[in-house]
């Protein structure tokens, strides 16, 4: 079974890197020091913040992520020791995890530029919900599209999830296992019934533009929704879809004025398959 769906809206990927320390005298907001290195409750507070979900106040929580610092920073005392910050793989992954972060923060400057939603939009949206979200679990293969015809329609008619990947081996298609929770909030109505319709251990296929998914549903759960909440799901849904609009002519815009020169040992990029973001619900 073939599903259709627009590109997934961009998700800024947060990473987290461990900047050197710099040795100072224990002050008040010091709750612990290794080696004359100080962690401060500013810098525990972000760590366990980073983790995301959990009390940040909570004493044992913050033991385990104290704990898991002190044994940071004597690995990093370590790495420095052996000068191991020095190698040209360290300096390549330090470099990339710093514009990974930049470039979220860039994503989050623009986001604040977005126009204020459609109102008539979010109302659809409230209504579509029809006050419940359905989180589906699915389990599957994603992979770059496939211009063979004859592949896409085997995958169609397939029975199975194990012909699912005799039909990709046989292809030579590159895959990765995927196992996935899409909300229902986040995906458009047509996309939600199409799941709702598919027979259990049936694959289905879904398709976008620079991306493929083979999979099945494994199991989805229906929870109620307040108006309140329907209505706040649906703004941040519609916040998220305005971000990556934006983000798009942002950037269409900037690659028209700079000046950028790729190596003719490699082809335009803007034409070869993206690796696929099977994500609907985010």
């Amino acid at each position: 079974m073939t599903l259709n769906a627009s590109k997934a809206p961009l998700v800024g990927l947060l990473l987290v890197t461990l900047a050197a320390c710099n040795s100072k005298q224990p002050g008040e907001d010091a709750v612990a020091t290794v080696n004359g290195y100080e962690i401060t409750a500013t810098e525990l507070n972000n760590e366990l913040a980073a983790r995301g979900g959990q009390n940040i106040q909570d004493p044992a929580l913050r033991r385990q992520a104290l704990d898991e610092l002190i044994n940071r920073k004597l690995l990093v005392g370590l790495a420095q020791e052996r000068e191991l910050n020095k190698t040209p793989g360290y300096i390549l992954n330090e470099q990339r995890m710093r514009e990974l972060l930049l470039a979220d923060a860039a994503v989050g400057f623009l986001a604040t530029l977005n126009p204020k939603p459609d109102a008539r939009q979010i109302d659809a949206s409230v209504q579509a919900a029809r006050g419940t979200r359905t989180i589906f679990q699915v389990e599957g293969l994603q992979f770059a599209p496939i211009a063979d015809k004859a592949v896409m329609t085997a995958l169609d008619r397939s029975a199975s999830m194990t012909q699912v990947e005799q039909i990709l081996a046989t292809a030579n298609v590159v895959t990765k296992p995927a196992s996935l929770s899409w909300d229902s909030v986040a995906m458009p109505r047509e996309l939600v019934q199409q799941l709702e319709g598919v027979p259990n251990g049936k694959p289905f296929v879904l398709s976008g533009p620079n991306a493929v998914f083979a999979g099945v549903v494994t199991g989805q759960q229906t929870q109620p929704l307040s108006p309140d909440q329907s209505r706040a799901l649906a703004e941040s849904v519609a916040a998220q879809a305005t971000t990556q609009t934006t983000l798009a002519n942002w950037l269409k815009e900037e690659k028209a004025k700079a000046e950028i020169v790729i190596s003719k040992t490699l082809s335009d990029p803007t034409k070869q398959p993206q690796a696929a973001d099977p994500n609907p619900g985010q």
